[in-house]
């Protein structure tokens, strides 16, 4: 079988290009980081208050505590 190299990567590029970078895949990949983003910045403001009120040292103060016995 032979084909000629540019018909093959026009071919590739097509498939790519509707299966891959079609408005809605598009949206949905955007949608996606977008959520991994909130997601990330919710847990970073968890841990920020969490260090605030001393969470971190209490459960360390805790462990220590408790291999003291």
């Amino acid at each position: 079988m032979r084909f000629r190299r540019e018909d093959a990567h026009v071919a590739v590029f097509d498939l790519l290009h509707a299966e891959l970078l079609n408005d809605d895949q598009i949206a949905h990949g955007q949608a996606y980081v977008e959520q991994m983003l909130k997601k990330c910045q919710r847990h970073e403001e968890q841990a920020s208050r969490d260090a605030e009120s001393g969470v971190d040292i209490t459960r360390l103060d805790d462990e220590i505590s408790a291999l003291s016995y």
